[in-house]
């Protein structure tokens, strides 16, 4: 392999966005003010079974009990977005389509359209991505 092809695959390598250290920082701080709230949050995605991940951190965030309330989860994305500083408002992936819910925030390109789930997407002050699944 000569030196031109070192250099072309180099350049084709992600850099790394997340650690699990990162990830595992994240969480800890997360976890007691969730707690608070009735909710918990666990990690997901590669961060978990690779150790690092060039696209995102997925965070799980899930009731304690069957009992917790809708409101205490707006509550929970407003601290979410204000905590990390989020460039955007936290963009739910839900049931209708990107364009109904922020007609004035461009879409990322990144946005599934055909995701059912309940994930909302935010990208952190320092361009970070990260996912939230929120589970009832």
């Amino acid at each position: 392999m000569n030196m031109k092809n070192i250099d072309q695959s180099m350049s084709s390598v992600k850099p790394v966005m997340w650690t699990q250290e990162d990830a595992l920082q994240v969480l800890k701080y997360l976890e007691p003010v969730l707690a608070t709230q009735g909710y918990h949050c666990a990690l997901a995605g590669s961060i978990l079974y690779q150790g690092t991940s060039t696209k995102d951190l997925d965070v799980i965030i899930y009731p304690h009990a069957k009992t917790a309330d809708e409101v205490d989860l707006r509550s929970i994305k407003k601290f979410l977005r204000g905590y990390f500083l989020a460039k955007n408002p936290l963009l739910d992936c839900g049931r209708s389509s990107r364009d109904t819910y922020y007609d004035d925030v461009p879409s990322p390109s990144f946005w599934p359209n055909r995701d059912e789930k309940k994930v909302s997407v935010i990208i952190t002050s320092e361009e970070k991505r990260i996912d939230f699944f929120f589970l009832s």
